[in-house]
């Protein structure tokens, strides 16, 4: 799995009578990869499977919107279809002909979903805007035509509540005023002398005012109007209600549509690249390598012996980005390959980091957010997304990883004696006060836990950095790019190693003598001296090989249009050198704002502790501090992990670039008569 598996390029010429029944056989295999034909040859293609392909694909995304709203997100079921004669593009015609009064009943009951749907989020909104206010039965059209009384409802910004009464207090006006402070807002009802509404509307427009609007539709008292809203979104939910079990009524005939189209779908990809000339048709595409046997026997199946396969290049190798790449995963490995997909697939010449992404990820997010309380509930949260998925694959690779990072920040926090902060007594209990990877906020520099955390920082920095120069130059070999590995790849890893292999094998305080006296020291010892000159050395190397190389083959003057790109190379690397190791020092950073938050709610919570209502309200206060590292720190420390794979680790060696190898199949049995 550190490689794509390889695949092979297949050319197949069959007579055209018989590409019906092939197509069909190609389905139910699932081995087969479709291209356009890498080689010219005086044939035509067929128009109308390009346009079915196309048209078929949007009917597959249309149903799957109907489905998803049913909660149906793996809608794949095993049906019999017949194709008459193996003619899929006028099979495809007739399907789509039949599906088009179905679609247009069903376009009707999900575009009325949606129209419910809006009107909802609407009706939700005025109901927000009016909740404030549904005590007040007061008829606001009435109220404004009173000659003694004004009457001001609406809102302020939160902050302003206060100073709005100080400020009316000042100013000498007579006046009534209610408020109800919820967020960020502040909703009011002020009643004043109508004499005094001009100096009152002057002091609440000075404070922000917004003055609660009621849509003309709806009776101007507030609380009649929020008993109608609410009554409209009772009414609405039904309706919406209504109209999703009329959809799931449909939903098994969708099914069977959706599974049928996709079949057709993969037999267009085959019909929409293959070429024809007089009785014969030509397909190319890529196989697994060790399928060829198994392909033979679906062209003697399929065409009774009258075919010609040739076997083409293995596609690895430079210059072969653009061929299919195929990964097998293991499924408790598919959510760090799921990861390493969000960067890009892998060409199928480099090495997939799935491996490697499996043991550094978790390890890194651990280390950034040490708590075993913490740790469970985002194991909840992955049980929970696993239980809910439904077939969803991003979901089921989302709730696993939650899992996986959970059990590292578990471990972590054990280690450290978090749980659900310091309250707990974790620290206390298992490991005496003095826990192994105490945080330096809670132990200060005790038993040297600030610098065994920065160690590891380096250690990891080094490890990552180094090994990512290694594997890109592993790729350059595998692409058989060999001006690229010697020129380029070679010395940036040479460069890297030597720069930070102190970090490696010494410990912080012998790696950071070592680095300061190969920089200022004059490289007085051998150490220093292997970094200073194995760097310069590298460094040279990068600026001058690239030119000469390009001098040997294309001549002298090639090394004046090179050598400034070879400057820029040198400039950046040692940018690099310096600023990707000490990036990883925000494991330290993050676990110390870590500790720091929950330190703080910690000494919040007691400090208002005491008596019945103080311990009520510190617990209060220690369990929104909790919630609140969960919840932000999670996504922090999960971005910072990310960021430290993509932009440090993988510009070193992955490109990302590659298209994933696709074989057409089909969940439908296909029958051609």
């Amino acid at each position: 799995m550190l490689l794509p598996e390889r695949i092979v390029e297949v050319n197949v010429a069959v007579e055209r009578e018989s590409l019906g029944s092939l197509v069909a056989t190609l389905l139910r295999e699932g081995i087969f990869h479709p291209t356009p034909l890498a080689y010219k040859i005086s044939a035509s293609e067929d128009p109308l499977a390009r346009r079915q392909l196309h048209e078929v694909s949007s009917k597959l995304e249309k149903i799957s919107r109907y489905l998803g709203e049913l909660n149906i997100y793996n809608p794949l079921k095993s049906y019999e279809i017949s194709i008459e004669g193996g003619d899929w593009l006028k099979a495809t015609e007739r399907l789509l002909q039949e599906f088009r009064p179905l679609e247009d009943y069903v376009d009707g009951i999900f575009d009325s979903i949606q129209r419910a749907r809006e009107k909802l989020k609407q009706l939700e909104e005025r109901k927000e805007l009016l909740e404030p206010f549904k005590e007040f039965n007061v008829d606001l059209l009435v109220a404004s035509q009173l000659e003694r009384f004004a009457v001001f409802a609406g809102s302020i910004p939160a902050a302003n509540a206060t100073l709005l009464n100080q400020t009316l207090l000042e100013s000498g006006v007579d006046y009534v005023m209610q408020a109800l402070t919820r967020e960020q807002r502040a909703y009011i009802v002020v009643v004043s002398s109508r004499k005094e509404q001009q100096e009152v509307q002057r002091i609440l427009n000075k404070l922000g005012f917004q003055p609660l609007t009621i849509p003309e539709q709806y009776p101007q008292n507030p609380m009649e109007a929020y008993q109608q809203v609410v009554r409209e979104i009772v009414e609405f939910e039904k309706e919406l209600e209504s109209l999703r079990e009329e959809l799931r009524k449909r939903s098994d005939v969708l099914n069977k549509y959706y599974s049928t189209f996709h079949a057709i779908k993969g037999a267009l990809r085959v019909l929409s690249v293959a070429k024809h000339q007089g009785p014969l048709s030509f397909l190319s595409g890529y196989i697994p390598v060790g399928y060829e046997k198994r392909l033979r026997n679906v062209l003697e199946t399929s065409t009774k012996g009258l075919y010609m396969m040739v076997l083409g290049r293995v596609a690895r190798g430079a210059g072969r980005a653009a061929s299919p790449t195929l990964v097998r995963v293991p499924k408790l490995l598919k959510p760090f390959h799921w990861i390493v997909s969000l960067y890009g697939v892998p060409s199928s010449s480099e090495v997939v980091p799935t491996i490697f992404v499996a043991l550094t990820f978790p390890l890194l997010y651990g280390l950034m957010f040490p708590d075993a309380g913490h740790a469970l509930v985002i194991m909840l949260f992955g049980v929970y997304m696993l239980k809910t998925a439904r077939g969803r694959e991003g979901r089921e690779n989302l709730g696993l990883l939650a899992i996986y990072l959970g059990l590292a920040a578990f471990v972590t926090g054990f280690l450290a004696g978090e749980f659900f902060g310091p309250l707990a007594g974790l620290a206390e209990k298992i490991w005496h006060g003095h826990p192994p990877l105490a945080s330096p906020v809670e132990a200060g520099t005790e038993g040297g836990t600030f610098i065994l955390i920065m160690t590891l920082c380096f250690r990891i920095a080094a490890f990552m950095l180094v090994s990512g120069t290694l594997l890109g130059l592993l790729n350059a070999v595998l692409e058989r790019n060999r001006h690229e590995a010697v020129a380029v790849k070679l010395p940036k890893f040479l460069l890297f190693a030597f720069a930070t292999y102190p970090f490696l094998f010494y410990d912080l305080e012998k790696a950071g003598s070592i680095i300061y006296d190969a920089t200022f020291g004059g490289a007085k010892t051998a150490e220093g001296a292997l970094v200073r000159y194995g760097a310069l050395v590298s460094l040279f190397a990068l600026l001058t090989l690239e030119p000469g190389l390009e001098a040997l083959k294309h001549g002298a003057h090639r090394v004046r249009s090179t050598f400034p790109m070879a400057f820029l190379e040198v400039f950046e690397s040692l940018l690099l050198v310096i600023g990707n190791t000490v990036s990883f020092l925000r494991i330290l950073g993050l676990s110390l704002a870590h500790s720091g938050i929950m330190l703080g709610f910690a000494l919040l919570a007691t400090l208002v502790a005491g008596d019945v209502v103080g311990d009520l309200v510190g617990a209060i206060v220690y369990i929104v501090g909790n919630l609140l590292a969960i919840g932000l720190e999670g996504i922090v420390v999960f971005a910072h992990t990310l960021r430290l794979h993509f932009y440090e680790w993988f510009t070193k060696f992955y490109s990302g670039a590659g298209v994933p190898f696709e074989p057409i199949f089909s969940s439908v049995v296909v029958r051609v008569l």
